[in-house]
Formats: structure tokens, sequence, C-alpha cells
């Protein structure tokens, strides 16, 4: 491979960055996205200016929330949203009201909320609370999906989790950690949709860039 494939792209979108095939499928699975998904082509392109001004901007994704920031544009992924938990620089209230209020404030109700239960890197105040009303109480608050995930980055999500938070809510539920080549079709055997990042990048290094052939790799799991 050529220099080229391998520099970082900081503040970068995907459509700066190679042509390889798979930046082009992403695109045509956004155009193929349903029109009541989506934002309109201005909002969509002033998220798109706002999230290139944005330092976590690494080769088309978000380093706070591992997402392509193109794809996931018409949503917004909240990790804490019910729950109250501690991170390592502090304590995290929920902030479900406040989100949906600022959603409505701003005529966005039709962005979409994927909403953390008991997010990784963090631990629950209340320990007592499972994961089960954890959830719940996401989709009684307004969220539009529930994503679960394991303990940290690239640690994979348990599916009796996802199980478990399926049983309870008539909503999409998606993996967020953790999905690779190896598990991937075991994982979107229950759970609705993955979110996948550190699996993409050359030693599963978050700031390293995304590989073609692990792409490949993850995508050949779900034949």
């Amino acid at each position: 491979m050529g220099s080229e494939q391998h520099r970082l792209c900081r503040k970068c979108l995907l459509k700066d960055m190679s042509e390889k095939e798979f930046f082009h499928n992403m695109y045509r699975y956004i155009s193929n996205l349903s029109e009541d998904d989506k934002v309109s082509n201005s909002e969509y392109e002033r998220r798109l200016k706002k999230c290139g001004e944005c330092t976590n901007l690494l080769n088309g994704i978000c380093r706070i929330c591992g997402c392509f920031v193109e794809m996931r544009a018409s949503f917004i992924r909240v990790p804490v949203f019910v729950d109250t938990v501690l991170f390592t620089d502090g304590i995290i209230q929920p902030c479900a009201k406040k989100c949906m209020e600022y959603r409505k404030m701003m005529g966005q109700e039709n962005v979409k909320i994927l909403a953390d239960v008991q997010v990784k890197h963090a631990h629950m105040l209340r320990e007592h609370i499972t994961i089960e009303q954890s959830a719940k109480d996401a989709a009684s608050n307004g969220a539009d999906g529930i994503i679960v995930t394991g303990t940290q980055v690239g640690e994979e999500t348990p599916l009796d989790l996802i199980k478990r938070v399926k049983n309870v809510v008539n909503l999409p539920v998606f993996a967020g950690s953790g999905v690779n080549a190896e598990n991937i079709h075991d994982q979107l055997q229950t759970a609705d949709g993955a979110i996948i990042g550190s699996s993409l990048k050359e030693r599963g290094i978050l700031t390293n860039p995304i590989s073609y052939e692990l792409v490949k790799k993850v995508l050949d799991g779900l034949k």
C-alpha cells in the first residue's frame, strides 16, 4: 500500500478520502434511506459542516461516538440518556428530558435518538437497576432505538444482554461494541443492527486509518 492510503485525514469526511468500493457502498446506502428518516439537504449539510470543524473528526469517524458522521447525520447517539453513571472524570446525569425538549424546540422531531443503556466505560451508580429497566426507561422517554455495549471499546456486546433488551422493548436494538468479522453473523442474528468502529481500524486503534481489508473481512462475515 502507498503512503496515501495510510495518511491520517483529520477533519476529513468520507468524500475527501479514498474512492475505494466500500465508500461508494456507504453513499449508496445513504441515498437509499427513506426520505422520512432523513433531514432536509440543507440541514444535513449544516451538520456535516459542524462535524468538519470538530477536532474529534478523524478519517470520517467521530472519535466521541465511533460513527461515520455522513451516515448518522439523520440521527444522534446519546450515551447517557436515562442512567446515572460514573465515568473517570466524574458523575454524569441522564439527559432524556432535556434531549427531547431541545429536539422539539429546534423543530427536529424527525431526527432519531439512539440511546445507550448502561453504556461502556461507565459504572452504574444505582447498581440494582437492571438493563431491562434501563431499556424500558429509555423507550418510555422517547428513544427511537436502544444501543447495548460491552464494558469497553472493542469488547463484544454480550448476546444475552441484547436478547434481554429485545424482550422488553418494541424498538430496534443495536450492538454497540466489539462487532467484528468473527462474530458479526451471530450478532446480527440477534441485534437489529450494529455500530462498528475499532474492528475496521488498523490494529484496532481508533486513530489509525480505516483498513479496506478489514472492512471487506467484516462484510464477508455476513455471507
